[in-house]
């Protein structure tokens, strides 16, 4: 660390989210390499420590002998006060280095909220703000991430834009950036080239028109440009990089435990949902690759949670083997384990690998730190007609029996209604008496 950023640590909050030096992080010989990537997150420490993807492409960059990946943040209004008082420059954790004289620098655009984060980092980083403005080579200003499919708004201050799956195009801009630099070539000409990498866009090869609204009337290619930007995809998940540590924070983060991604993309295809559009096509792990790659995420870090990351764990088609084999040792071994998204309409698959068994899943669930609550869910099925499934619950509500909380189904006319389990007696009678269809057996659970 620079002795002109040391003396500012005094003067702020947290200064752990400004000193690097944790536990995995990277640190190499800059005179050993020949790329130096500045992978920026748009927010705080505690945010973007805590985003999947800055560990993924962090470990897939400095896996490279030739590339140094290190971590950016945007410092709060304490630093930022202190960079801009005494005029210090932004700079990268592991080595203390201002980012300006780095080779690449990547932001990952998470939500909209971040643009001018964005803008405000390139600032205190001593670096001009639009492209046009920025002659040399490096450094090369890049951005990712799933606001990266509607880059328009921010495409005059980035060199190239990341779509899609990041891992295999990373490693291929690193290889041509490399080539350039040896041959002397120009930033035009570095552009030239990246553009017919699958998965890039360079926006100043484009020429934008608006209508008389301010939409967007045309987007015209240059230069040999694609009329369409693919984005790029990774096809076999159990072969593309996953890291086998993560760097570990002095200080409390959002999301603070061992993540292992389980698939990618949804099977379910709601029309409202950004993610399950973004992330298409669906691809899994397979059981071993997970397991493996989550007992060396807790090896290497120390963490005793594990959580399984995915848009819908429930949807992974081994999911009763997935968790049975994860619960074998990560009871053992005192590690919570954690699914941080499970469709509401999943019908509860996500115990039935273990409900043929319910005192081996109390006993795991319990050991492994679960919250289990002892209540009953009531599979109903109502006449096929408008405002049915609200008469049944009227019912139940007019007997006293008091529900938790309930979820329908795609037709509407089928629901899980959760209820406490003292109302179980009262809930089947009223069901009956008002000659209401119950789902079969195997769609009542016990939790």
């Amino acid at each position: 660390m620079k002795k002109e950023v040391e003396k500012l640590l005094q003067y702020v909050q947290k200064p752990a989210r400004y000193i690097g030096g944790e536990l995995n992080a990277v640190v190499k010989d800059k005179d050993k390499i020949d790329i130096r990537y500045a992978f920026c997150f748009p927010d705080t420490y505690e945010i973007g420590m805590s985003h999947l993807g800055m560990k993924i492409l962090y470990g897939l960059v400095n896996d490279r002998e030739d590339s140094w990946c290190e971590r950016v943040f945007a410092p709060d209004n304490d630093m930022e006060e202190q960079l801009r008082k005494n005029n210090v420059p932004l700079f990268a954790l592991e080595s203390g280095d201002y980012i300006k004289d780095f080779d690449m620098i990547g932001f990952t655009l998470q939500y909209e909220l971040s643009y001018t984060n964005v803008l405000n980092m390139l600032n205190l980083a001593q670096i001009p703000l639009k492209s046009s403005d920025r002659e040399n080579l490096t450094p090369l200003i890049c951005v990712g991430g799933p606001c990266a499919c509607n880059p328009e708004p921010i495409t005059d201050f980035v060199d190239i834009v990341f779509l899609g799956d990041g891992e295999e195009t990373t490693n291929q801009v690193i290889d041509l950036l490399i080539d350039c630099k040896k041959k002397g070539l120009s930033k035009k000409e570095f552009l030239l080239k990246a553009k017919d990498i699958t998965g890039i866009y360079v926006p100043s090869f484009y020429e934008d028109s608006y209508n008389e609204d301010g939409t967007l009337k045309e987007l015209k290619p240059l230069y040999g440009a694609p009329e369409k930007v693919k984005k790029a995809v990774v096809s076999d998940m159990n072969k593309v990089f996953y890291p086998k540590e993560f760097v570990v924070p002095y200080i409390n983060i959002v999301h603070d435990r061992a993540v292992e991604e389980i698939f990618r993309g949804c099977i379910r295809g709601c029309r409202f949902c950004q993610a399950g559009f973004i992330y298409r096509p669906i691809r899994e792990k397979s059981v071993e690759t997970i397991n493996k790659q989550s007992k060396a995420l807790i090896d290497s870090a120390g963490y005793d949670e594990l959580s399984l990351c995915s848009l819908s764990t429930s949807d992974h088609s081994e999911v009763n083997n997935m968790l049975t084999t994860l619960i074998d040792w990560t009871v053992k071994e005192n590690i919570n384990l954690s699914a941080l998204c499970i469709a509401e309409n999943a019908d509860f698959g996500i115990l039935r690998g273990i409900v043929s068994d319910p005192d081996r899943a109390y006993k795991a669930l319990k050991e492994n730190h679960f919250a289990v609550n002892v209540t009953d869910v009531v599979g109903i099925s109502c006449p096929n007609v408008p405002g049915a499934l609200a008469k049944v619950l009227r019912f139940l509500s007019d007997e006293g029996v008091f529900i938790e909380y309930m979820y329908s189904f795609a037709n509407n006319n089928t629901a899980n209604v959760v209820i406490r389990p003292n109302d179980m007696e009262n809930c089947i009678r009223v069901l009956t008496e008002k000659k209401v269809d119950l789902l079969a057996a195997s769609d009542l659970y016990r939790l």
